[in-house]
């Protein structure tokens, strides 16, 4: 009796399970979605060592027919008041705001004019300047940046979804004011939903060699993760399709049987004439188990099919970009990757339970008999 408990509870678990790799399937790309991020594209090396792209280049192509953004990230120290430290120093242009969707707490962002004309202008994340100057309120204030004066234009909240480096103190200057005008990786937003084509495209035009660098879209990230809830939603019809297939196929052969014995005793007419109500049973029980079982088997293809394409998933690639928008990336790379393997373990959950041999079935049924 002990061993038959042990079976139902495993079975009973196997559908717990399943339903739980559901829920949290379907769940998921919810707590992730970035909707001011969802034309972005980011065009990161895939090797620390890859050659750097022209700034000058960039700020040229900048506009038209897309936004173009980047952030050359060093480490300098900082003075205000009478507190100093080092921050991340990140140098940008102009349109990064645009880009990321990051609101300002107070004042404004550094402009292309600012840019150009190298005026020392500061703009704070909200940890940096709480750390600073115990506010936010702080337009107008000057700090001293790698011994130059610089003045506070407003402060930004660059959280973003990088939850992670939200307690991070940056710090922002135009890139012409930075030491290193030539970032690694850089942003592009386009009019439409992200294409990589119009990366690629735009990535050629600089004279680079594309094979160094990850072409990673949000819109496609997102696209997939809406995919593999979708699969795992498929997946549990496919498997309740199954499990209720089992259910129908015993009334239907009880069934069939009978209307075996009936025919060889009565004539077809009176046959259907008598035993309408077994007909129609019969009728709409072959219907639902020919539906549960092209079902099964649809589905079983498909994700077999959507699998085997995991591998060729150029979103996935390697990013190196160290930036809030890259490492909010690399999380979704991570979720991503998550999700497929949740994918296939639900995929091989259901496969375990509908493909468990019928001699142990039976053999549950005997005991339960006996006991």
């Amino acid at each position: 009796m002990k061993v038959i408990s042990l079976k139902i509870d495993g079975e009973r678990i196997l559908w717990l399970s399943a339903v739980g790799l559901i829920i949290v399937l379907l769940t998921l790309p919810g707590f992730v979605r970035e909707e001011s991020w969802d034309r972005l594209i980011l065009i990161a090396p895939v090797a620390v060592n890859s050659a750097r792209i022209s700034g000058d280049q960039l700020e040229k192509l900048n506009g038209e027919p897309f936004l173009i953004s980047y952030e050359i990230e060093s480490e300098a120290p900082v003075n205000a008041l009478n507190s100093g430290f080092a921050v991340a120093l990140k140098a940008t242009n102009g349109s990064y705001p645009y880009l990321t969707g990051y609101r300002m707490v107070s004042g404004s962002f550094f402009t292309e004019k600012d840019q150009k004309e190298k005026r020392r202008f500061a703009v704070l994340n909200r940890a940096a300047a709480v750390d600073l100057f115990g506010s936010t309120d702080i337009c107008g204030n000057e700090l001293t940046l790698k011994g130059e004066r610089f003045t506070v234009l407003g402060v930004i909240e660059d959280s973003g979804g990088n939850r992670s480096m939200e307690k991070t103190n940056r710090i922002y200057i135009p890139v012409t004011l930075a030491d290193e005008k030539d970032p690694c990786s850089f942003l592009i937003k386009t009019e439409q939903n992200g294409d990589e084509i119009q990366a690629k495209h735009l990535y050629k035009s600089l004279t680079e060699p594309v094979e160094g660098y990850t072409f990673f879209s949000f819109r496609r990230i997102m696209e997939l993760m809406g995919d593999l809830s979708i699969t795992a939603l498929r997946i549990g019809c496919a498997g309740i399709s199954a499990f209720l297939l089992k259910r129908i196929r015993r009334g239907w052969m009880s069934d069939l049987g009978a209307l075996k014995t009936l025919y060889g005793h009565q004539y077809i007419r009176e046959l259907v004439r008598m035993q309408r109500r077994l007909l129609i049973r019969l009728s709409v029980k072959s219907f639902l188990l020919a539906a549960s079982a092209l079902l099964v088997l649809f589905q079983f293809l498909e994700t077999i099919e959507f699998i085997a394409k995991w591998n060729e998933t150029e979103v996935l690639g390697r990013i190196i970009d160290t930036s809030a928008v890259g490492c909010h990336a690399q999380q979704l790379q991570q979720i991503a990757v998550l999700m497929m393997i949740l994918t296939a373990l639900l995929f091989t959950n259901f496969l375990i339970l509908l493909l468990r041999n019928k001699k142990t079935e039976q053999q549950l049924k005997s005991h339960i008999h006996v006991s």
